[in-house]
């Protein structure tokens, strides 16, 4: 039956040292760590840019809120200048909107005791003022309440804007130590990985090194070598301590086989001397006949030592199977583990995913927003017109006071008023022009990093699907190598078969000499008992020594010393 022929891979890989299978396998975490750490960084880079955002969607927002607070604030001195005009009372309405008011300026945040009491005061003193009779000192009185109350809305304001600003800013150096640390975390297992990976490499490929080294001095006939001192670890050391016992018995062996061979060869020598001799010569023949048979016996007794190596050679290459069995199920484990990592990169990218939807989302969210900012462009135009015909009026109702004279004096008065709050009016719905104009190409801004935040998250889920297809990578090489490793187990169980063959033959050796033994001693009987039949002793003694001749002929071929 043939071998099945080796795929590309595990041929490669056959051919390749442990040494440098190790080094791969260091390379290769390396390069997972490096882009496991450039994700990092990225997804710390996208984080800061998106509080960036948030901080500056923040601020926006913030300013468009401040803007309708004090416009609503403006509106009370236009409610009272109203009152003092038309002389009439819109007091029910004016309260409702008064507390409404006052309730949303105490709802912000950041404001502490101090500005709480005086934000009280200032309240309980326009409610005082508003509860007086209509006159224009009490709207003097109520103007400068208001703008204390500007005073105040501003400070907390400029606040509420630093305090965001300094959490802005910690934010960006949060960040910063983050990546730091990633990198520095990266480094020390790049390093961590190197050493242990040589540390391995020099506790498998060096004791495997030593012992491929004397296997094949084995294979030449040398079996001088002398014990060697294995260090690694417990598998690789077992496996050289019994390829040392193994080597051993062999030279123990060989060497008592010498041995008996010079001995049979000797012996055969002097048998063959002894039978050409006179019958008269035939004890003594007996005797050497005793000899061969005390030396058979001796065999016998090595014979039976080797067989008893031979075992416990066997007994190693099962250790060495069981071993490889073990080392195929720790691989599966680590096959499993990389599964799981797998499945671990596709939740990633469905996380990456969604992201990519909900930004979808806010960009669309977001240009609504410029829809918004363009209507209220248009409602500032048209404020800024009323604005406009306001002033017009106030100029024409000073003129008619001025016509009136001394009855006029407070229409004047009121018509001055109207002509400030005009300008007021019309500087504000500049200012809210102006910021309208800024919202919008911070809008606009926006969606474009929201546009860039779409690319990036496409090129994230790029790459989780490449990390995907490396874990599958992995999985097929860790199973490749589980595959090699049953190979290994294979071929110990075959090696173990082979052994008992061993044992079998040698044990056939050992039944020939030990009737070998017995047929020296019934020649040595028939010796004593009939010389004539010497001449068969003699034919045999010639068949022993060249049996001596070849197996010390066989034997030179090792090296001993």
């Amino acid at each position: 039956m043939k071998a099945k022929p080796l795929n590309p891979i595990r041929k490669a890989l056959s051919r390749i040292s442990v040494i440098y299978q190790v080094l791969f396998l260091i390379i290769l975490m390396i390069m997972l760590m490096t882009i496991q750490s450039i994700n990092g960084s990225r997804a710390i880079d996208m984080i800061q840019k998106n509080t960036g955002k948030i901080y500056d969607n923040t601020a926006t927002i913030r300013a468009e809120n401040d803007v309708e607070v004090e416009i609503d604030v403006e509106r009370i001195r236009s409610y009272y200048l109203a009152l003092l005009v038309n002389n009439s009372t819109i007091e029910s309405e004016f309260k409702i909107n008064l507390n409404v008011l006052f309730n949303l300026i105490k709802a912000r945040q950041n404001i502490d005791d101090s500005i709480n009491k005086k934000l009280d005061e200032t309240f309980a003193n326009i409610r005082a003022i508003l509860d007086k009779p209509v006159n224009a000192y009490n709207y003097a009185i109520l103007s400068q309440e208001i703008d204390n109350l500007h005073n105040t809305l501003r400070y907390v304001r400029n606040t509420t804007s630093s305090m965001n600003y300094n959490l802005y800013l910690d934010s960006e150096n949060l960040a910063d130590k983050l990546r730091n640390s990633n990198k520095r975390l990266m480094l020390v297992g790049m390093v961590c990985i190197t050493l242990l990976g040589l540390l391995v490499a020099g506790f498998i490929y060096i004791p495997l090194k030593n012992m491929v080294k004397r296997v094949k001095s084995l294979e030449t006939g040398d079996l001088s070598q002398k014990d060697a001192l294995v260090t690694g670890s417990r598998e690789v050391t077992e496996t050289a301590k019994g390829l040392d016992k193994a080597i051993t018995g062999l030279r123990g062996l060989i060497t008592n086989i010498s041995e008996q061979s010079i001995t049979l060869d000797q012996t055969s020598a002097e048998l063959s001397s002894i039978s050409s001799e006179t019958g008269t010569l035939a004890m003594e023949v007996a005797k050497s006949a005793n000899e061969l048979a005390i030396a058979s016996s001796e065999q016998v007794r090595q014979i039976t030592e080797a067989i008893s190596s031979i075992q416990e050679l066997s007994n190693t290459v099962i250790q060495v199977t069981q071993d490889a069995q073990k080392i195929a199920s720790a691989s599966g484990q680590v096959a499993e583990a990389a599964i799981n990592g797998q499945q671990v990169t596709n939740n990633v990218a469905t996380e990456i995913n969604a992201l990519y939807d909900s930004t979808n989302e806010v960009a669309e969210a977001t240009n609504l927003l410029i829809q918004t900012s363009e209507e209220i462009a248009g409602i500032t135009s048209i404020i800024e017109g009323i604005s406009e015909q306001t002033t017009l009026l106030a100029l024409n109702a000073s003129i008619e006071a001025a016509r009136a004279g001394e009855h006029g004096k407070g229409f004047a008065v009121v018509a001055k008023e109207v002509g400030k709050l005009a300008k007021r009016s019309k500087l504000s719905a500049q200012s809210i022009s102006d910021l309208v104009i800024e919202t919008k190409n911070r809008t606009n801004h926006s969606v474009q990093l929201m546009q860039q935040g779409i690319t990036r998250a496409e090129a994230g889920k790029n790459l989780a699907e490449k990390a995907t297809v490396t874990f599958q990578e992995i999985n097929q090489a860790l199973m490749n190598t589980i595959k090699e490793i049953e190979i290994i187990a294979t071929s110990t169980k075959q090696m173990a078969r082979n052994n008992d063959k061993a044992t079998d033959a040698i044990s056939a050796i050992s039944a020939i000499s030990e009737e070998n033994l017995a047929n020296t001693e019934e020649v040595s009987a028939i010796t004593q008992e009939q010389s004539a039949s010497m001449e068969q002793v003699t034919s045999l003694a010639d068949n022993l020594r060249e049996i001596a001749g070849t197996l010390k002929r066989a034997v030179e071929q090792f090296e001993l010393k």
